[in-house]
């Protein structure tokens, strides 16, 4: 069981700090036993390795190799360096007395031996000649995700994955290799199970159904998809049962999510809205009429700041300030015999940062293979959703967010009767809105989605290395 406490925050690089060739570590600190070392990078047929990343073990001091695999990096006496590429094993050194040394790195048979699912069917790593990035579900771990866009988060090269609401439930904004189109929706097709299902990973699917998740970058995911895949693929496959395997597995999660207050907003507090209005009223006078204005011409409203007797921080009052996310899944997976099954149901709630907002998701999955004989087999999946949400306007000055920012701060949120005090301003030159935390409470606009989605197939293994399988999606 996992428990997770979450708080919003910048987000600075995806996969820690990146390492300038022939470049020191502002944390490295030379001595008089420092010395110098250089080298050259190769793989095991004499080519140079480009950016393979040499690190001083145990530090951060470290650069990477140029054009021609050479590098050259000042260590301490008796350092011990590790020398890594992605798709190569990882190797240390003890440099001791050497000033100079050449490393050979061996491809890794283990990541080239994966089986990637690329369009149709799948391919070892190594076979593959276009643009393809998997997303690694093992380095991910249990991090509480609700939905398949925040899975590939600094996970894919080339792969921009931005947050451009704060919605909840909202998926992210991926982009592949940048803007593929000046007019147009520049989003990639998803495809789950082989089922093309649109340019969204829709709130509907369940990230703790996903086995793995391949992303196809280049012009190769057109000939396959067409028009559709021209901002490229991203290839989702769910969790099966494997062969002689009983398992049932449970996870939840709990956690809390808030604005900290160096994210918040700075507001007017009511004397200083007061004395801001009173300025610009007298600045205003003195421009135009070049003269001193009286007390009296001032508008009452504002005339005297001190005697001000609300101070109300709309912004703040709008805000949640323990907002719960709950999420709850359970599978059972059978692969005793010739027919193997998988079976989920989850369960998410995700309270937003606005109060009154929210987002619930109830899913269920199964999934079905059977192998009638070695030459013919069938699978179905079939996967069922109920979305909930209640939305609120977040854009422009008249949705929420715009009325608490400019919602005059001198206006209590309750009439002393305990009524609401509906309507906040107006008045002497100060713009009217209503009541936004009145808003939140009494105006309701919500959406509910039920989602089914199944497929169904049939693969004859003929001749030597060749299937056919048809399937239908609903």
């Amino acid at each position: 069981m996992l428990f997770s406490l979450l708080a919003e925050t910048d987000i600075a690089a995806a996969n820690g700090q990146r390492l300038n060739n022939n470049s020191v570590s502002s944390e490295f600190v030379l001595s008089a036993q420092d010395r110098k070392i250089s080298g050259k990078v190769t793989d095991s047929h004499g080519e140079p390795i480009i950016g393979a990343n040499i690190v001083e073990k145990g530090t951060t001091n470290g650069v990477i190799t140029d054009v021609d695999g050479v590098f050259s990096l000042t260590v301490s006496k008796n350092a011990l360096l590790t020398i890594s590429y992605i798709g190569y094993v990882s190797v240390e050194i003890s440099i001791k007395d050497q000033n100079a040394i050449n490393v050979v790195l061996k491809e890794d048979m283990k990541t080239l031996d994966e089986v990637i699912v690329v369009g149709y069917g799948t391919q070892r790593k190594s076979d593959i000649t276009s643009a393809v990035s998997v997303v690694d579900m093992d380095n991910i771990g249990d991090t509480p995700s609700v939905d398949p866009s925040r899975l590939i988060m600094g996970q894919a090269p080339g792969v921009v994955v931005k947050q451009t609401s704060g919605t909840p439930g909202k998926e992210m904004n991926i982009t592949i290799r940048g803007t593929g189109s000046l007019g147009a929706d520049s989003a990639p097709l998803y495809v789950v199970d082989g089922f093309p299902i649109g340019t969204s990973a829709q709130q509907s699917l369940n990230p703790n159904d996903i086995e793995s998740i391949s992303v196809l970058k280049d012009a190769a995911s057109t000939s396959i998809y067409g028009a559709r895949g021209s901002n490229g693929v991203v290839l989702i496959t769910t969790k099966g049962a494997k062969k002689g395997e009983l398992k049932l597995t449970a996870s939840a999660s709990l956690g809390i999510q808030c604005i900290p207050d160096n994210r918040k907003v700075k507001m007017m507090n009511g004397v200083e809205f007061a004395e801001f209005k009173r300025d610009s009223y007298v600045d205003k006078v003195r421009y135009f009429e070049k003269r001193e204005p009286s007390i009296d011409e001032i508008p009452i409203d504002f005339r005297y700041p001190e005697q001000t007797k609300y101070s109300t921080d709309w912004y703040d009052e709008i805000l949640n300030k323990s907002a719960l996310i709950q999420n709850y899944n359970v599978t059972l997976s059978e692969g005793m015999g010739k027919v193997r099954s998988v079976v989920s149901l989850g369960y998410l709630k995700q309270d937003g940062a606005v109060i009154e907002t929210d987002f619930e998701r109830f899913s269920a999955r199964a999934n079905i293979v059977g192998e009638i004989n070695d030459y013919l087999s069938m699978g179905w999946n079939i996967s069922g959703s109920r979305t909930n949400e209640r939305l609120i306007g977040t854009d422009g000055r008249d949705a929420i967010m715009g009325m608490a920012l400019m919602a005059d701060p001198r206006e209590p949120i309750y009439n002393e009767d305990g009524t609401w005090n509906a309507y906040i301003g107006g008045h002497d030159g100060i713009n009217g809105f209503p009541n936004p935390v009145m808003y939140l409470n009494e105006i309701e606009n919500k959406q509910h989605i039920n989602r089914v989605i199944s497929n169904g197939y049939i693969e004859v293994t003929f001749l030597k290395d060749f299937k056919f399988k048809p399937s239908v999606n609903i």
